[in-house]
């Protein structure tokens, strides 16, 4: 990770979760904006002690260790560092670890915990309950240089998150815990356990030359080849972190809304989403009857069906075969959708993923591929996909209903610099969220048109989690 995007990673993470975010003298975060305090514990609260005995957890990716207690699930993934779950694995309530290496040289805490409060406000509306920024917050002793709590409505109650910051001479340790009210007791003294056993490793590299985590113990550290830094781009009705210097080239609404973005200097750098994609035939021979139908009275949509393309309902990856043929479906009937061509698209791992589409679809993929590059380079990429379908209609045994493909997204890079930078790109495609207003005027369009609901900005972050999880534990690296 560069030091230079460690202010803005830091944020993300915030927003990066399968879930809602959630949740000492205070200071007000905003002309106009009404501040109350969250029930999290005050400075001059006593937090239950905790004792020593744990398991001892060590993060080798970024070089410290703590405790936690025997009957907590601990995971690591690139992008949120180390998350113990108090209770049940990947859900609230949890706390969150991360040691961002040479972030100290840019981190301001005077304006950090502001700009946190200010990307929550704007992305959660009337959902946010209160808010505080703390000037210093003491957590059993340990006192800690600012702050910031939120506290917002969620589906299943009240969320309440605490965002403390810790800075080292080489690092920012960031800690966060997230818990429903009344789950505060367990998850603090977790917390607490976490902060107060807090050891760096010695040996591990720590300030890095313009930036990037170290490397592991022994395996020289140093800069990555290739680098990528997150800024925030905000559409009015959605909001991305998009890599700095990207073209941005925006398509579809609602459902269909769907975006590609790529480094002008190098298009072999690209990232897509697309929220929905279809009619897709489920065989050719749908594909030539619904030919014989151009033109006849009440089939208006045979020609755009006759010119879909065809994929296998129970091979996801199948869509990935077809972007040419989108790509001229999309121009001869002016949808003003672009797709990268994705040349030479060869399958390299298939990676297991069950996600919550998983009772709607007919099958989903997440995949490892090599693939020729919108420049033409040699690239590999990661594609996930879902393909649906409303049922069946047959006429001669043929059945007629297409089909359609859910939450496409793709993350492509030179072969060379994939893994430097797939981190990264995966953040930025899956940082999408929309505006609550958006978001209600898709359920009215949805309604009045006859389309499924447009999913929200939980049911995708829940995907893009599930993917990254499976991703994180499951990838084994480039393979010829």
């Amino acid at each position: 990770m560069r030091v230079m995007r460690m202010g803005l990673h830091l944020l993300a993470i915030l927003v990066l979760s399968a879930f809602l975010l959630t949740g000492c003298k205070a200071k007000d975060t905003g002309t106009g904006w009404k501040i109350s305090r969250p029930t999290l514990p005050r400075s001059t609260e006593t937090i239950l002690p905790t004792q020593a005995e744990g398991t001892l957890y060590e993060s080798r990716e970024q070089g410290f260790s703590f405790l936690h207690d025997d009957g907590h699930t601990v995971e690591w993934n690139e992008q949120t560092g180390v998350t113990i779950y108090i209770e049940k694995p990947w859900e609230i309530p949890y706390v969150q670890i991360f040691r961002g290496i040479g972030a100290q040289e840019d981190f301001n805490k005077e304006t950090y915990f502001t700009d946190v409060v200010n990307w929550i406000t704007e992305d959660y509306g009337d959902r946010l309950v209160s808010s505080v920024v703390f000037d210093h917050y003491n957590l059993s002793g340990k006192r800690f240089d600012g702050g910031a709590a939120i506290q917002y409505r969620a589906d299943q109650g009240m969320v309440e998150m605490l965002v403390l910051t810790e800075e080292t001479p080489d690092s920012v340790v960031q800690y966060i815990s997230r818990y429903y009210v009344n789950q505060e007791e367990e998850t603090l003294k977790a917390l607490k356990k976490a902060v107060d056993s807090y050891r760096q490793h010695a040996d591990f590299p720590g300030k890095l030359e313009e930036g990037g985590q170290g490397g592991l113990p022994g395996e020289g550290g140093g800069l990555p080849r290739h680098q990528i830094r997150l800024v925030p781009y905000n559409g009015g009705y959605f909001s991305l972190m998009l890599p700095e210097g990207w073209q941005l080239y925006i398509m579809g609404q609602y459902t269909t809304f769907g975006f590609r973005a790529w480094d002008p200097q190098n298009p072999d750098y690209e990232i897509f989403y697309y929220g929905s994609i279809d009619p897709l035939n489920k065989s050719y021979e749908s594909k030539e009857v619904w030919k014989g139908y151009i033109g006849f009275y009440g089939y208006p949509q045979a020609e755009v069906n006759a010119d879909a393309p065809v994929v296998d309902i129970h091979a996801a990856s199948s869509l990935f075969y077809t972007f040419d043929s989108l790509q001229a479906l999309s121009d001869k009937h002016g949808k003003g959708f672009s797709f990268p061509s994705l040349g030479g698209f060869s399958p390299l791992q298939q990676i297991p993923v069950q996600t919550i589409f998983a009772n709607t679809s007919t099958d989903e993929s997440l995949l490892f591929a090599r693939v020729t590059g919108s420049q033409g380079g040699d690239c590999r990429g990661k594609f996930y996909a879902c393909l649906s379908t409303t049922g069946t209609s047959y006429v001669g045994g043929i059945d007629m209903n297409p089909a359609g493909a859910l939450n496409v997204t793709g993350v492509i890079a030179p072969k060379e610099a994939f893994q430097d930078v797939e981190a990264a790109l995966t953040e930025a495609v899956s940082s999408l969220r929309f505006s609550d207003q958006y978001l209600q005027d898709g359920v009215e369009y949805s309604r009045a048109v006859g389309q499924a609901a447009m999913a929200n900005n939980e049911a995708r972050w829940a995907v893009f989690d599930e993917c990254l999880r499976n991703w994180t534990t499951q990838f084994r690296g480039d393979t010829d």
